[in-house]
C-alpha cells in the first residue's frame, strides 16, 4: 500500500499526500524518543508500516479514517516509548541518582534550616558528610554507567563470537 503515497494513486487531492508525507516524517522524528538500541532494530519497520498503514486508512475511509489511525498510532506511541526505556539498563541508574540526590537535597534543606534559625555561624554547606555525599550522587551514577557499559560490550562480544562459530 505505500506505492500509493509515492505515486499518488487513489488520493483525492495533493493536500491529502502532503499530509500523509508530513504526518509520516513527524512519526520517523518521534521514533528518536526510543532508545537507541530500539530504535536501530525497529524504526525502519515502524516507519514504513505507519506510512503503509496511513495509505491503507486513507484508501478505506477517507481523511476520518487517516485520522483515527493516527490518534491509535500517537497513543500506541505513548504508551510503547516509556515502556521500551524501562526494559533498558539505565533504569537501576537513574533510581539510584534519584535517591542519592534525593537524600542530598533533603541534608542540604534541614542544615540549611537549622543554620538559618540557630544563632551560630555555623556554615553547614561545608560539612564533610555533604561533600561526600555530593560526591557519591556523582560517582555513583558514573560508575554505574560504566558498570552497565562493560557488562553490555562483553555480553555483545561474546555473541559475535558464537555466531562465528555457528
Amino acid at each position: 500500500m505505500a506505492h500509493a503515497i509515492d505515486g499518488d494513486e487513489g488520493w483525492r487531492s495533493q493536500d491529502d499526500v502532503v499530509a500523509v508525507r508530513v504526518a509520516s516524517a513527524l512519526y520517523r522524528a518521534l521514533l528518536h524518543l526510543y532508545p537507541y538500541d530500539f530504535r536501530r532494530a525497529y524504526a525502519d519497520e515502524l516507519a514504513a508500516d505507519f506510512a503503509a498503514f496511513s495509505a491503507e486508512a486513507f484508501a478505506s475511509g477517507g481523511s476520518p479514517a487517516l485520522l483515527r489511525w493516527w490518534a491509535r498510532s500517537a497513543a500506541d506511541l505513548s504508551m510503547s516509548v516509556p515502556r521500551q526505556w524501562l526494559r533498558t539498563p539505565w533504569l537501576p541508574v537513574l533510581c539510584v541518582a534519584g535517591i542519592v540526590a534525593s537524600l542530598v537535597f533533603a541534608d542540604v534543606f534541614v542544615r540549611g534550616k537549622r543554620a538559618f534559625s540557630s544563632v551560630s555561624q555555623s556554615r553547614a554547606h561545608d560539612s564533610p558528610q555533604l561533600l561526600l555525599l555530593m560526591a557519591l550522587m556523582v560517582l555513583i551514577p558514573v560508575a554505574m554507567t560504566i558498570a552497565i557499559v562493560l557488562v553490555q560490550r562483553v555480553a555483545s562480544l561474546a555473541a559475535r563470537k558464537r555466531r562465528r562459530r555457528v
